[in-house]
C-alpha cells in the first residue's frame, strides 16, 4: 500500500512538471521572428521587382514592396470594364416548364450538332438560345437556317463573356 502511494505521488509530479516544462516552452516559440531579431539583422530586406524579376520581402514592417510596370494596371482594369462583349444570339423558346426546354434541345442537337446551344434562368422563365455572334446579319442567317424546324425565333442582342472557345477537330484553319 506505501509502495503504490509513492507510486501515485511520482506520477502526480511527473505529470505536474510536464505541464509547467510544456507552459514554458510556449513562452520562448514563435513562428515569425521578433522585431528585435529583425533590428539585429539587416539582411531581412527584400524588394520584389517585375522589371527585373528580383523577389525580397521587407519583414521589419510587415509591407511587400512591388515595382511593377504600370501598364499591368491599366491592362488588368481595361479587361475589367471590357470582360464582355456585345453579341446576338437566337432564342428558340421561352418556357416555365422543363420538358419543353429538354425536347427542344433535343431536337435542335439531333438537327444541328455542330453549333452552339444554352439556356438561361431568368425566374419564373427558362430561355433556349442558340448561337453566339457577333453581327446581326450573322444571327439572321443562323435564324433561317433552323426556321423550318423551329417556328417563331427571334434575334435578341446580347452580352456575352470572353472566353476562350477551343477549337474542333475538324475546323481547323
Amino acid at each position: 500500500m506505501v509502495i503504490k502511494k509513492n507510486q501515485k505521488n511520482i506520477m502526480v509530479m511527473l505529470l505536474f512538471l510536464t505541464c509547467i516544462m510544456s507552459f514554458k516552452s510556449q513562452e520562448d516559440w514563435m513562428l515569425y521572428p521578433n522585431n528585435d531579431t529583425l533590428a539585429k539583422d539587416s539582411n531581412v530586406i527584400k524588394v520584389y521587382d517585375t522589371l527585373n524579376l528580383k523577389e525580397s520581402y521587407i519583414q521589419a514592417n510587415g509591407n511587400l514592396i512591388i515595382n511593377k510596370d504600370p501598364e499591368i494596371d491599366s491592362l488588368t482594369n481595361y479587361l475589367r470594364e471590357k470582360s464582355v462583349y456585345k453579341g446576338y444570339t437566337v432564342q428558340i423558346i421561352v418556357s416555365q416548364i422543363n420538358s419543353e426546354i429538354k425536347d427542344k434541345r433535343k431536337i435542335f442537337i439531333e438537327n444541328f450538332p455542330d453549333d452552339f446551344l444554352f439556356d438561361e434562368y431568368n425566374a419564373p422563365n427558362i430561355y433556349l438560345y442558340a448561337g453566339k455572334f457577333y453581327s446581326k446579319n450573322e444571327a439572321y442567317h443562323f435564324k433561317e437556317k433552323i426556321t423550318p424546324i423551329f417556328k417563331n425565333t427571334m434575334v435578341i442582342p446580347k452580352e456575352f463573356p470572353y472566353k476562350v472557345n477551343a477549337q474542333k477537330k475538324g475546323n481547323q484553319d
